[in-house]
């Protein structure tokens, strides 16, 4: 008998986005991007870019946060 998990055989997803400063439209870099409650946890680039991969199909709450800015999810 052999068992295959449903991880095997899930289809792996990707999230990929721009951080940026809600009043002057600067990026935000080496901001924390991360999914609430996982190990998904990535740090904007110098353009305030980011990339999550890997992560499972199901509902996540993202995360960004930055000294001096409050935390936004």
């Amino acid at each position: 008998a052999c068992c295959i998990s449903n991880i095997a055989w899930a289809q792996l997803r990707s999230l990929s986005g721009r951080v940026i400063d809600a009043e002057t439209s600067q990026p935000v870099p080496f901001a924390h991007v991360f999914l609430s409650n996982t190990t998904h946890v990535t740090v904007t680039d110098t353009e305030g870019g980011y990339a999550l991969a890997g992560i499972q199909p199901g509902p996540y709450q993202l995360a960004v946060s930055y000294l001096g800015y409050e935390t936004f999810t």
